[in-house]
């Protein structure tokens, strides 16, 4: 695959594009080198977690059900709605859920290719190509619910988590970046995605300070 070039920062985040080099460049960088300016004064502490909340997609027999003007994308051959914002509970709720099988197939190993689930640095709680629930998470990870600027964000979602205590630094970060790309080239994050966030945690030994640092993308539908 084609490498991803350097970035500036989060709050250079535009598109798709720009969060994808911005993962595979910053984050990297700054959490799993030993070197970094983060590091030099801080300790990153427990997992590094990325999570994304997804959109249900429309029926085949019925492309049109999600759309607030049926009438008009009736005329544009191919056109399709997705849900606007995400409900998690209720009569209708409008998550997707479902397993991202071909992602499945790479990411538990195949043939000569190992499993990617708990090595390296990676987390063997959850696995990026299936939904976790929120009452899981929670549970599990002590995953928070979350307020954007569009709506307030469940502790669901599709996860994969990296364990910033690593001793094998490199390993980590060569891992890290492997997945990235495998996740963007596998459009792990598309149309259908409302929220990706990413999360962990510092502590300062100097001033006594722990921080929880979250980053959060939404991307309503266009």
């Amino acid at each position: 695959p084609a490498a991803i070039p350097r970035y500036q920062g989060f709050l250079d985040i535009r598109d798709e594009t720009d969060l994808w080099n911005w993962l595979n460049t910053r984050v990297p960088e700054a959490l799993m080198q030993a070197d970094s300016d983060l590091r030099k004064f801080n300790l990153p502490i427990g997992y590094l977690q990325l999570r994304q909340q997804r959109a249900r997609v429309p029926p085949a027999e019925d492309v049109v059900q999600f759309c607030a003007r049926k009438s008009v994308v009736l005329k544009m051959p191919g056109a399709e709605c997705l849900d606007s914002s995400l409900v998690y509970d209720g009569t209708e709720p409008t998550q997707d859920k479902s397993d991202l099988t071909t992602l499945e197939v790479i990411w538990e190993g195949s043939g000569d290719e190992a499993s990617r689930h708990g090595a390296d640095g990676r987390g063997d709680t959850y696995r990026p190509w299936q939904f976790a629930p929120a009452n899981t998470t929670k549970e599990l990870s002590t995953t928070a619910a979350l307020r954007g600027s569009i709506q307030q964000y469940d502790e669901s979602g599709y996860i994969v988590e990296y364990n910033l205590n690593e001793v094998d630094l490199a390993a980590l970060e060569t891992a890290f970046r492997k997945d990235m790309v495998l996740l963007r080239d596998q459009k792990w994050i598309d149309r259908q995605s409302r929220m990706i966030v990413l999360a962990f945690a510092t502590y300062n030994p100097i001033f006594d300070f722990w921080c929880s640092c979250t980053f959060l993308v939404e991307m309503p539908p266009s």
